[in-house]
């Protein structure tokens, strides 16, 4: 980085903070490309890094349009036949069915399903989440204390997912736990698949055949239950309601005042120091993501409600109350109300 003072600096103007950060070598990270020359070799870690660049400069170009369903993506539930009584809420005895279709993830990256898929609902994985601040601080936003010399430092219980200025701790939950209410995901993944190479052969591996091997990263999705807060139980709408024949309806007008917080983006502020008669005015505050929205593209909203005239509980799949239309441009931020 070339450094150059200021050529004429206006009155009591001086430097403050340098961004990013000098450093004798900048961590380009996905931003890193290949600088060909005739001769060259192609190792197969340059490789992955001009690969990563295409796809991360893919994923920006989405970020153009407005996150969510593009097409299809129908998903319903099936009960599995089953003549034993189910006293508890449980996500066994349910399939999945989802239809073809197409999305947009919030950071820009597509979810493909090509043909319809039949799953097992108790075989979703579950994700518990939450927004943090900075990444090296914790969910609560204490300071974080460091550990003592003598004793060695625990592993946090939870994973990190980074996006910049933003963080995601989020912890993969017990296989048998059922969560309260959870937005189901399509994930975007990818996975190496190596041609002419099974998982199930006896043979031992030829490494002598390494050369003529072809191994390919392929795109996939993953079906993933993020459960909602658990803190959201004391919310107005659903305090002491559980036994409700509205909580459904309940749950999801939660989930819409969610999504209309979010995308008020033109806040109305009040200033006291200015004159009266200009102490009203408006700012814009950064568009932030529902903390789903961080892990896949939403397909449906899975819960437990009452049934009527039983005093047992019935899960449900409501996809109106996630699904987005996207494809689209953007929409323009929406003016709050004083």
């Amino acid at each position: 980085m070339k450094v150059t003072p200021i050529s004429s600096p206006l009155p009591g103007e001086h430097l403050t903070g340098v961004s990013p950060a000098m450093q004798p070598e900048s961590n380009a990270g996905w931003r890193s490309r290949l600088n060909f020359w005739t001769g060259r070799a192609l190792t197969e870690q340059a490789l992955l890094t001009e690969q990563e660049n295409r796809a991360a400069r893919l994923a920006w170009r989405g970020r153009l349009v407005a996150p969510g369903v593009v097409s299809g993506l129908d998903v319903v539930l099936e009960p599995r036949q089953s003549t034993r009584p189910v006293k508890n809420d449980t996500l066994t005895g349910q399939y999945i069915h989802l239809m073809p279709g197409y999305g947009v993830m919030a950071t820009g990256e597509d979810v493909y399903i090509p043909r319809p898929l039949r799953v097992d609902l108790d075989k979703v994985p579950v994700v518990y989440g939450q927004k943090g601040g900075l990444i090296d601080d914790p969910i609560d936003g204490s300071p974080e204390k460091p550990a003592a010399p003598e004793k060695p430092a625990k592993a946090p219980w939870y994973n990190k997912l980074d996006f910049g200025d933003k963080a995601m701790r989020w912890h993969l939950l017990n296989p048998r736990y059922v969560p309260w209410a959870a937005v189901l995901l399509l994930r975007p993944m990818a996975y190496l698949s190596v041609a002419n190479r099974s998982d199930q052969d006896s043979c031992p591996i030829d490494q002598s055949r390494d050369a003529f091997d072809d191994p390919r990263l392929v795109d996939a999705s993953q079906l993933l239950l993020f459960m909602l807060q658990p803190s959201l139980r004391r919310d107005d709408l659903l305090r002491d309601m559980q036994g409700d024949l509205t909580w459904r309806n309940r749950v999801a007008s939660l989930v819409f005042q969610m999504d209309m917080e979010r995308v008020t983006r033109q806040q109305v502020l009040y200033r006291k120091e200015l004159p009266e008669g200009a102490r009203w005015d408006t700012a814009l505050v950064s568009d932030d993501l529902l903390p789903w929205e961080y892990f896949g593209v939403p397909i449906g909203l899975v819960g437990f409600e009452p049934e009527p005239g039983k005093t047992t509980r019935r899960i449900f799949l409501d996809r109106n109350s996630v699904v987005r239309a996207a494809g689209r441009a953007r929409p323009r931020p929406r003016p709050a109300i004083a």
